[in-house]
């Protein structure tokens, strides 16, 4: 496994995606049921997109399954799931949490830019915030669209360059520049992810005109943003956003403000 790549695995081995969130030991049913709630709090369109491509019967890959949070909403929903990630951690938490609730899924620690599968293979290709992290987003996307089946589709997210919180990391970084700090833009971005500063994961930001080149073998792309995501955990600026979410209008306008200049390129194409 080259380095950047044996990085990332030490960043979600040590800071599994959401576990902060969770208050009771890993790999309770409690865990897992605080980690779900607080990601769709945060992101509660996630489920609609999952909910949208209508999966019950389908055969369904996600590549990167983390704590496995997307993943049991596919299987309630009543598709025929299987999951890779190069993080074996997360394998074994995402067959906890399916076993918890009696649900099967077709397992690998695999890398996204070789799939273990045969082509023409799945009907749904989903994956949440992890090609960015693969140092061959390409070869991952090309892999992805090798293992559907013609019609298939692909949902994909990827972070945007773009972005009102890139912004928001970016001025403070700046500033510190000026005044003498020697922290490079690439330790910033890193330090997006909890732990990141530590484990120095790979991380990659996208125009939309460059998302747009990652998917030009498919036959149909759609792209729309989601997220403004000004809020790390435990900051003002979460709190802000947790008291909009209470009152529909606020909301409402945040989320709308979130499709102009949202942290998250979502990516629906079609084989």
């Amino acid at each position: 496994m080259d380095e950047p790549k044996a990085k990332n695995v030490q960043q979600w081995t040590a800071e599994p995606a959401g576990a902060i969130y969770a208050q009771s030991p890993r790999g309770t049913k409690e865990f897992f049921d605080q980690v779900e709630a607080e990601r769709y709090r945060q992101q509660p369109w996630t489920r609609e997109l999952i909910a949208d491509l209508e999966p019950a019967g389908k055969r369904v890959l996600e590549v990167g399954t983390g704590l496995g949070t997307d993943h049991i909403q596919f299987a309630r929903l009543g598709a025929i799931v299987s999951g890779i990630d190069l993080t074996p951690t997360s394998i074994e938490m995402t067959k906890k949490r399916m076993e918890m609730e009696g649900l099967h899924s077709d397992l690998h620690i695999a890398d996204a830019e070789a799939l273990p599968f045969e082509d023409n293979t799945f009907d749904i290709v989903y994956s949440f915030g992890v090609l960015h992290h693969t140092p061959d987003t390409q070869r991952a996307i090309h892999e992805i669209c090798r293992v559907l089946k013609p019609g298939g589709t692909a949902l994909i997210t990827l972070y945007n360059r773009h972005s009102a919180f890139v912004a928001r990391i970016w001025l403070p970084w700046f500033v510190q520049r000026m005044l003498g700090n020697p922290a490079t833009w690439e330790s910033r971005v890193q330090a997006i992810e909890e732990g990141g500063a530590e484990h120095a994961p790979l991380i990659k930001l996208y125009s939309k005109g460059e998302v747009e080149s990652l998917f030009t073998q498919f036959t149909k792309f759609q792209h729309r943003r989601e997220h403004l995501g000004l809020g790390n955990h435990g900051s003002k600026a979460e709190k802000l956003e947790k008291i909009f979410s209470k009152f529909p209008l606020m909301n409402s306008i945040y989320n709308a403000v979130g499709r102009y200049a949202g942290w998250y390129h979502i990516i629906h194409a079609a084989k």
